[in-house]
């Protein structure tokens, strides 16, 4: 999976494939940095935040934790809404891309 999802880092495949687990870090041009969980309320839910790595801890995330740059998100998902994740995140989504690669925005 890791030619089709560069933007992750861990995927784990769920319910046969309907539901992925997966894990991407955060960049710092990303749309939620800075932001805290309780104002990432979708009317669409489109990812469950099941973790965050931050350095050396792992974070039980709750609506008053705040997404931080470089932050490893461990978030669980329909397959469907796979190609909205990578620009939450902050990388573009290369799968999208024509003709074109870049290994700093696969990395």
């Amino acid at each position: 999976m890791a030619l089709k999802t560069p933007w992750t880092r861990f995927w784990w495949e769920l319910c046969n494939g309907t539901v992925i687990l997966s894990a991407a870090k955060v960049r710092e041009n990303a749309p939620i940095v800075n932001k805290y969980l309780h104002e990432l309320m979708q009317s669409v839910k489109l990812f469950h935040l099941v973790a965050i790595k931050r350095d050396s801890h792992t974070i039980i995330p709750k609506g008053s934790d705040q997404i931080l740059p470089n932050d490893i998100l461990y978030f669980t998902t329909l397959r469907k809404h796979l190609d909205s994740l990578p620009e939450l995140l902050g990388k573009k989504n290369l799968s999208k891309q024509k003709g074109s690669f870049s290994w700093e925005e696969a990395v």
